[in-house]
């Protein structure tokens, strides 16, 4: 085959497309591009809920594809609260690793992120079998560390994360002991960290992970004496170096080592994330120079930040109305800003009101905040080059915003701003109202959302091509949204955050111009000419006028789970694509039908878009019998975003004709018809196939 593009070209592309569907339909497009893209397909792996095991058990049977696995992340229970099924079900992917292991021979990161530590087993069988396994992490969950573990016997790691999110909704066991002193962890771990990996360059130790629940208090002092010369990434949360009893010395001698700990990592960190620290009322050191992203609990200990941060986590402490406009202040300063990361309550908050705002000395009612705007303003605080942005919303369900709320926190481009916002990932967590958008329409609403600038309204400008679709987020490629039931004890972190459903969407737009024939004057100089039917016939004919429509077509791929709230194969995945003319031209697309409309919720001129489908979509799909039995247990939620087809109320009555086929087979004479009616069921021909052949046969009698 004759390739323009030179294969190593090819596969540098390759590697910088975003794991998943894009490196795939690049690896279908022809063998051999799938023979030299195929190592990158299957490089970085990250599985959830029960893909997990198949995977891996699809990796056993395939040395030769475990053999390009780079990176595996395993999260057996994402978003799920913990259960005894649940628990159990988390050790056969765990043995399935311990038998995979000696196949993955370039397995550089494994991570761990169940709702408990596997068996020691599993690390032995990885330490062994995986030379070049560099990164490892695992989460501690509510069982006591094994400080004989196998995860402690490696050696020149670069990259290690002890998370403890609790999975568990009580709280553990109070012991004032630990709570004050901290838990120490095994000096296997200290050993393994500070003596046998020299060049670590990652390490994080107490995450409270996805759900951000977390009730362990570890002890860190033992790193205080530590020194990694290539350190660029450290996070610490909800750790001791105090003890609790000891809050009366402001300056103790741990929190000096602490600050000569940062001291002595300024040339290297670029990632610093701690907050929540047992006793801390104060820590003196001066940030590193080179710092591109910070977490810390409040506020105030950002006053002091110079740096041209690139990524900033406040999801520490919740902030409230009053703190807005000092936050809004802080972040107009970053200038270098691409990601931000904050958890919001307005509950039961109210403006405060100034002395100039009472009447005759009677202060006027406090109103409540408009939660939109103050988001919006807080987004447009932002440096126009903020690429990813996650709002925690813990307001309680009575006052918090609505779904459709969400895209007018976008912020708005105008004509004359010459850059435009650059957001790439949108994250919104929030507690669900009644009778509101489900995520699909809350995502699509989203993805449509435009400008409030009008059209160009230039006399000069064509009439016949319309003016292009302004985007609020131009450069949208991933939103998330989970609904989760913020208690009061969530808010106050006590308890964990209950995710009752979680949807991904990935967002892909483009605009096409079609032909179509018209009577109105149109000249295009673009396109040649084809020879007229007057040099054949001698005769003059009128040319055929063409004009171009200019069409934005919008897809989106959803993956949505219902986490707590339905069994963790409840996971539809589905593809919609949605399509609209700008202007007045009326929509066209060879080969597809036009479905539902959809009036975009803050569009400024009301523009319509509409559902579109292939024209050839088979009405009858062949299904197998576990198939059939999850996708009628989906139809009776529809309101949920799934893609429900209409054939599939009729896969009850296919069972039905099956059972009274066989049923008829073994008791009565008529064989024939219990043999038509049960291949009929199985091949899935529907009701209509069904009749005919029940009136065949009462005309055969």
């Amino acid at each position: 085959m004759n390739t323009i593009i030179p294969i190593d070209i090819l596969v540098e592309i390759a590697s910088n497309l975003n794991p998943g569907p894009d490196v795939l339909n690049l690896s279908l497009t022809s063998k051999r591009i799938h023979d030299h893209i195929y190592p990158i397909l299957f490089r970085d792996i990250e599985l959830r809920d029960n893909h997990a095991r198949k995977t891996v058990q699809y990796l056993l049977i395939r040395p030769k594809v475990a053999h390009t696995v780079q990176s595996l992340v395993l999260r057996p229970s994402f978003l799920q609260m913990c259960s005894k099924k649940l628990l159990a079900g988390e050790r056969d992917p765990a043995r399935d690793v311990e038998s995979l292991a000696p196949n993955l021979h370039n397995l550089r990161k494994f991570v761990w992120d169940g709702i408990e530590t596997p068996a020691s087993s599993m690390w032995a069988s990885l330490k062994l079998g995986c030379p070049h396994l560099r990164e490892i992490g695992t989460n501690l969950g509510d069982e006591p560390v094994d400080p004989e573990s196998e995860l402690f016997a490696f050696s020149d790691l670069t990259g290690f994360s002890l998370t403890s999110e609790l999975h568990y909704d009580t709280l553990p066991s109070f012991d004032p002991i630990i709570f004050c002193h901290g838990e120490e962890l095994p000096p296997a771990l200290w050993t393994m960290l500070i003596e046998r990996s020299p060049r670590l360059q990652t390490l994080v130790l107490g995450d409270s992970g996805a759900t951000m629940h977390n009730q362990r208090r570890i002890s860190v002092r033992p790193l205080l004496h530590a020194r990694w010369p290539y350190l660029r990434s450290l996070s610490i949360t909800r750790a001791c170096i105090d003890d609790l009893r000891e809050l009366v010395d402001f300056d103790s001698t741990n929190k000096r080592k602490f600050s000569a700990f940062i001291e002595a990592h300024h040339n290297s960190l670029r990632h610093l994330s701690y907050y929540v620290f047992g006793g801390e009322i104060h820590v003196d050191h001066r940030d590193p120079p080179w710092l591109e992203h910070q977490r810390r609990d409040y506020l105030p200990h950002m006053r002091d930040v110079r740096l041209p941060l690139q990524e900033i986590s406040l999801t520490g402490i919740k902030f409230c109305g009053e703190l807005l406009p000092e936050l809004k202040q802080q972040l107009s300063g970053q200038r270098e800003l691409r990601k931000l990361e904050i958890w919001m309550d307005f509950s039961e908050h109210v403006q405060q009101l100034d002395l100039q705002e009472q009447d005759y000395g009677i202060p006027k009612k406090p109103m409540a905040y408009d939660q939109t705007t103050e988001l919006r303003e807080l987004f447009e605080s932002c440096p126009r080059g903020l690429e990813s942005l996650k709002l925690i919303l813990s307001t309680n369900e009575k006052e918090t915003i609505y779904w459709r709320d969400i895209p007018h926190i976008l912020p708005r481009n105008t004509q004359n701003q010459d850059r435009k916002y650059q957001l790439k990932h949108l994250e919104v967590w929030k507690a669900p109202k009644s009778k509101e958008y489900g995520l699909r329409d809350a995502a699509i609403q989203i993805a449509l959302a435009e400008t409030y600038s009008t059209p160009d309204s230039d006399p000069s400008s064509s009439p016949v091509i319309p003016p292009s679709i302004e985007f609020a987020a131009p450069g949208l490629e991933t939103i998330v949204l989970v609904g989760c039931l913020c208690t009061a004890k969530a808010r106050l972190r006590y308890g964990r955050m209950h995710v009752l459903f979680h949807g991904k969407y990935r967002v892909h737009r483009q605009t096409v111009s079609d032909e179509e024939d018209s009577d109105w004057p149109f000249v295009d100089n673009t396109r040649g000419i084809l020879p007229s039917l007057a040099a054949f016939t001698g005769k003059t004919q009128a040319p055929t006028q063409v004009k171009t429509v200019p069409q934005a077509f919008v897809t989106l791929t959803a993956n949505e789970r219902g986490a707590e709230s339905k069994p963790t194969w409840v996971i539809p995945h589905y593809r919609i694509q949605l399509g609209a003319s700008m202007g007045v031209n009326k929509l066209m697309m060879k080969g597809k039908k036009i479905g539902k409309k959809i009036l975009a919720a803050n569009s400024p001129s009301q523009r319509e878009w509409y559902m579109l489908k292939p024209s050839d979509e088979p009405n009858v799909i062949r299904r197998t019998w576990r198939s059939i039995t999850e996708r009628n247990a989906l139809v009776w939620e529809p309101d949920d975003g799934l893609e429900v087809n209409l054939w599939l109320a009729w896969d009850v009555i296919i069972v039905v004709l099956i059972t009274t086929g066989l049923i008829l087979q073994h008791f009565c004479d008529i064989k024939v018809l219990g043999k038509n009616l049960a291949s009929t069921g199985s091949m899935g021909a529907g009701v209509h196939q069904g009749w005919q052949l029940w009136r065949y046969y009462q005309r055969s009698r």
